[in-house]
């Protein structure tokens, strides 16, 4: 425990006033715990918008090939012909 309370004062808790010491140890005040919540509310959509920009390019390199073929540049094989 004594590694965490020193991580936080290390992380500058303890310069924004966002620590206050009680009988020797060191309490997150609500604030500090707003923004520890906010900003783990932020990666969560950061990891989540990433997820969907690769999912966008997926769509995208799949459409172009798709393109590509429907365009006759590229001949599939006739057992995915599609025409018959």
């Amino acid at each position: 425990m004594n590694t965490c309370r020193k991580s936080l004062r290390d992380a500058g808790f303890h310069d924004f006033a966002l620590l206050k010491k009680v009988n020797g140890d060191y309490c997150l005040t609500g604030h500090a715990l707003s923004l520890v919540e906010e900003r783990s509310e932020q990666e969560r959509k950061h990891k989540q918008s990433i997820k969907i920009q690769w999912l966008i390019a997926i769509l995208a390199f799949v459409t172009a090939l798709l393109t590509i073929v429907q365009a006759g540049l590229v001949k599939l094989n006739p057992l995915l012909d599609l025409t018959k």
